[in-house]
């Protein structure tokens, strides 16, 4: 049979090219009917919500949750879910925002100082109708390094006010998740935490580790030339 071992090879190194998502200037949005699969940090519970905006009726709100870092990791995406009874208002369907992580001092420490990261967006999927409840929306981020031990926080902001400008997202009213909690500010300096011990409804996925692609990706490439051998 024909040695097929460097056609592996180079179909994998193509595979893993084509997975691996080039270095972007935005956060990618994404919605979904369902939670994701797999998350080193989250909370499940919930009870009530708390309004991410920046509307001209209430002013601005930044929401965001921390979180502990377990382990070295790279940071891929952060989730949060919609409120079951609160459509996004329309000002906030396409609006512009940022992505915020800091480092914070322990679970119910608070942001301060610069941000270790700063990405911007565009809202987009979302309807600002009845059909958004429940949803889950996922911010895609430029990978980020977290050190194993320490604890971040993830804040979302809308720089521009308009009418309607805000999405409601899904809160537990106790302190479910330990590792970290639901945080709020008012201007965007200042940060508090959020109710009595409160986390968002949320999901925190890292990169996978490359070994553990490159051999998934080495596996699937053996199927497909095995498949491909067998017809030649």
């Amino acid at each position: 049979m024909k040695n097929l071992l460097p056609s592996i090879l180079a179909a994998s190194s193509l595979l893993v090219v084509l997975s691996t998502r080039p270095a972007a200037a935005t956060v990618l949005v994404s919605v979904s009917d369902t939670a994701p699969t797999s998350s080193f940090a989250s909370n499940t519970a919930t009870a009530g919500g708390v309004q991410w905006r920046n509307n001209t009726a209430s002013g601005l709100r930044d929401v965001g949750q921390s979180f502990l870092a377990s382990t070295n990791l790279t940071l891929d995406s952060i989730t949060f879910r919609i409120a079951p009874d609160a459509a996004p208002g329309a000002g906030a369907l396409t609006a512009a925002f940022s992505v915020s992580i800091f480092q914070v001092s322990s679970a119910s420490g608070v942001p301060s100082g610069t941000a270790l990261f700063t990405e911007t967006g565009t809202m987009s999927g979302l309807t600002g109708t009845s059909s958004d409840f429940s949803k889950y929306v996922t911010f895609d981020l430029t990978n980020v390094a977290l050190t194993g031990g320490n604890y971040y926080a993830v804040m979302l902001y809308f720089p521009t006010q308009a009418a309607n400008r805000n999405v409601t997202w899904q809160v537990s009213n106790s302190a479910s998740y330990t590792g970290g909690m639901a945080i709020i500010s008012t201007d965007n300096t200042t940060y508090s935490g959020w109710g009595s011990g409160s986390d968002l409804v949320f999901y925190a996925t890292a990169v996978p580790e490359p070994s553990t692609v490159v051999l998934g990706l080495l596996g699937a490439a053996f199927v497909v030339l095995r498949r491909r051998s067998r017809h030649v």
